[in-house]
């Protein structure tokens, strides 16, 4: 009896974590049908964002599954709206966990390029039939039904980048995985004023010669 209580009591909690997901979701497309889901655009360091990524979802991998960065810039600082990237890119990134049993989830971008910007997902999971591949950004659309989720995640994808003039796409094979990715309009701009003025005083440093250490050896 007590292990059927403990059972049961997982079940409802993970049927209330099903049901608050879905609500959360309707009300995400709601918000954005209705325009009333807030764009704030800021000037984004986006290496940090891919790090604060893969520290969130990190502890949620499976026990065979490695957790890979890709960085295409030292340094890449753009004008965007920070909190839909990071909504979209959480979202493929826990679609990625859900279907890839074993290898790797990569996140990272591809360099900018004719002033966009495209941001990836890769897994090597199960991949995606191409007559899915056709749906699976419309709603209520899941590869397996058995798995958790709403169908709406990446939906909500697609309709935050339409709002943000951007697109999204996937491309994949089944049994060798899957890329989601996330293509926005991209405005570099300059890193924060203290970061370029240390920028500026290594430099010179570098340039005076009384402030030169060389070790012999």
């Amino acid at each position: 009896e007590a292990e059927l209580g403990v059972a049961f009591g997982q079940s409802v909690l993970v049927v209330e974590h099903g049901l608050d997901e879905l609500i959360n979701d309707i009300l995400d497309l709601s918000r954005i049908e209705a325009g009333l889901l807030d764009f704030c655009y800021t000037d984004v360091d986006v290496n940090s964002c891919i790090r604060k990524l893969e520290d969130t979802f990190r502890f949620r991998m499976p026990a065979n599954v490695k957790c890979v960065t890709e960085f295409s810039m030292k340094k890449c600082y753009i004008h965007t709206e920070k909190n839909r990237l990071m909504q979209v890119l959480g979202n493929y990134f826990s679609n990625a966990i859900k279907y890839t049993n074993q290898g790797s989830i990569t996140i990272g971008y591809y360099p900018p390029k004719n002033e966009k910007i495209r941001f990836y997902v890769r897994d090597t999971g199960c991949g995606i039939s191409p007559d899915k591949q056709q749906t699976i950004f419309q709603r209520f659309v899941k590869l397996d039904n058995f798995k958790q989720g709403t169908g709406l995640g990446l939906s909500i994808c697609s309709m935050i980048a339409e709002k943000m003039d951007g697109h999204v796409g996937v491309s994949s094979e089944v049994g060798k995985g899957s890329e989601f990715w996330f293509e926005i309009p991209c405005q570099p701009v300059l890193p924060p004023q203290q970061e370029v003025e240390e920028q500026k005083k290594e430099q010179l440093s570098i340039n005076n010669p009384k402030d030169v250490k060389i070790l012999i050896a």
